[in-house]
């Protein structure tokens, strides 16, 4: 199945993203088990760049029914629609459960 066919779920929960030693604020917009969609915060529009790409990113969900998970994916696209930034995760890996 072609990656942008794959099924996502619409969250719009706010979450940190991490890149390296930096904490990106925004919303979760969108998730599936290939990738996610992240929606920078304006206070930290200015801290990503076109230079973050290639590099690894990390954020925690809670769901209802199941053990906080760890997801890690590469930044692989950032564009601005209507004066917002987003991010585009690729997961290479399955989330990782974390002990609560």
């Amino acid at each position: 199945m072609e990656k942008r066919q794959a099924k996502r779920i619409e969250l719009n929960a706010p979450i940190n993203l991490s890149i390296e030693d930096q904490k990106v604020r925004g919303k979760l917009m969108n998730l599936s088990n290939d990738g996610a969609l992240f929606r920078v915060e304006k206070v930290d529009a200015d801290s990503v760049t076109e230079m973050h790409l290639g590099l690894d990113a990390r954020f925690e969900l809670k769901p209802r029914s199941s053990p906080r998970r760890e997801y890690t994916g590469e930044l692989i696209r950032l564009y601005y629609q209507s004066d917002e930034k987003y991010l585009a995760l690729r997961f290479w890996k399955k989330y990782r459960e974390l002990k609560e």
